[in-house]
């Protein structure tokens, strides 16, 4: 597709191996309706796909409107991507609904995101994981929920002037890019789950910058792998309440050196205190900002060959709150005072 609108009324499907290539135009799918379960409007679901996009753009009129709405299913793109360029617009100024509905449900591989809040706000549900390798931008009104998947954020810049939702367990909000990367807007990011794990995860060398005048993010975990981030005081490490704050550097089989904060983030710990996990990276890790400003952890992990070194002042791994234990676990590597204290609590082991 080089040009043009095209229109489908209904469903552009197939679950064949197809290459699919647009470089210009618009492609308009389910013009008129599509009622079908479990059914894309827009799906090339083969795991050999080859989605080939650099220009132009898939447009979501009408959402899936089969009865049950855990059912429904608006986009989704399989195999392997090669995207330069092209925008997938979610919804549009001819979008009626659902009886007051109107959330599309994507996964898969996809360009540039936007959401459409003209006349009424859409909003985008995950199906699975989504790689987004385009800017993405969430406007007034609209909301992107990952329900319990992967949000992989390959773009170089998220512009969030609505809601993001991180809630379920095992969702992430993950930045792998190629360059440096960007979170910007006056809207809502939070990352909280009541029950189980959901994170923010840095796996980009480049790093994430989150822009000043930004709401900023709202986290109960960060994991660096690779890539720091910057105006981390835009960052709040926990919720209040009974939550915990948990950071990790490193990853089993590490071969490179995280990143960390560029200053501490504001911590709003709740009460089952803070966890800080050191895993495997190629050098030693010097403790920094990450450290909360009493100084003191429930549970910490050393797991990296390499060491860590207590960085700061004096620290205290000791029980608080509503936490049921506390643990300054030793699996490999030494810990290195210096000039500093570790102090393990009569409450902790």
């Amino acid at each position: 597709i080089e040009g043009g609108t095209t229109n489908f009324s209904g469903r552009l499907l197939t679950a064949n191996a197809v290459t699919y290539t647009q470089s210009g135009g618009n492609v308009n799918v389910c013009t008129v309706g599509n009622a079908s379960s479990v059914t894309q409007s827009f799906g090339l679901t083969s795991a050999t796909t080859v989605f080939n996009m650099s220009g132009g753009a898939i447009n979501l009129i009408q959402i899936n409107s089969t009865a049950t709405a855990a059912n429904r299913r608006d986009y989704a793109v399989a195999g392997t991507a090669n995207i330069t360029g092209g925008t997938l617009n979610v919804g549009s100024a001819a979008t009626t609904g659902n009886a007051g509905n109107f959330d599309f449900r994507i996964q898969g591989q996809v360009p540039a995101l936007v959401i459409d809040n003209t006349t009424n706000a859409k909003n985008v549900i995950l199906t699975a994981q989504t790689n987004t390798q385009g800017n993405v931008t969430i406007p007034t009104g609209s909301t992107l929920n990952t329900q319990s998947f992967v949000w992989l954020v390959i773009g170089p810049t998220v512009t969030n002037n609505g809601t993001i939702t991180l809630a379920t367990n095992l969702s992430r909000f993950y930045f792998l890019g190629n360059g440096p990367q960007t979170y910007t807007g006056n809207g809502t990011c939070t990352i909280v789950t009541a029950s189980g794990s959901v994170d923010l995860t840095m796996d980009n060398p480049a790093g994430l910058t989150i822009d000043p005048a930004s709401t900023g993010i709202v986290t109960q975990r960060v994991n660096f792998f690779r890539g720091g981030i910057t105006n981390a005081n835009k960052l709040t490490l926990g919720n209040g309440g009974t939550t915990v704050g948990v950071i990790q550097f490193g990853l089993a089989g590490g071969l490179n050196t995280a990143g960390n904060f560029d200053v501490p983030p504001v911590f709003n710990i709740g009460s089952n205190g803070q966890t800080v996990l050191y895993a495997q990276e190629p050098t030693p890790r010097t403790m920094g900002t990450e450290i909360n400003p009493s100084r003191s952890l429930v549970n910490s992990t050393i797991n990296n060959t390499n060491g860590v070194i207590i960085g700061g002042g004096d620290l205290t791994i000791a029980l608080t709150g509503t936490a049921v234990s506390s643990t300054l676990t030793l699996t490999v590597g030494n810990i290195t005072t210096n000039a500093n204290t570790l102090i393990i609590a009569s409450t902790a082991t």
